[in-house]
């Protein structure tokens, strides 16, 4: 396995944390992700997106699914 980026498109990244692609769109616009591509086919790393997900999001409380 390579240490290399996976690259997905914005809106599978978005699908997959259950995010609006806008979201993407946005971390991607302000710099927080390295865009490869067009920006209507963005691609991004799903590493950083995940990173991002996990740092950016408020926590949500326990017991909430």
């Amino acid at each position: 396995m390579t240490d290399g980026p996976l690259l997905v498109p914005a809106a599978r990244a978005a699908k997959h944390y259950s995010l609006d692609v806008r979201t993407v769109q946005r971390w991607a616009a302000q710099g927080r992700l390295v865009r490869h591509g067009t920006p209507r086919r963005l691609l991004v790393d799903l590493k950083e997106v995940d990173q991002l997900y996990w740092t950016l999001l408020p926590k949500r409380p326990k017991g909430v699914v």
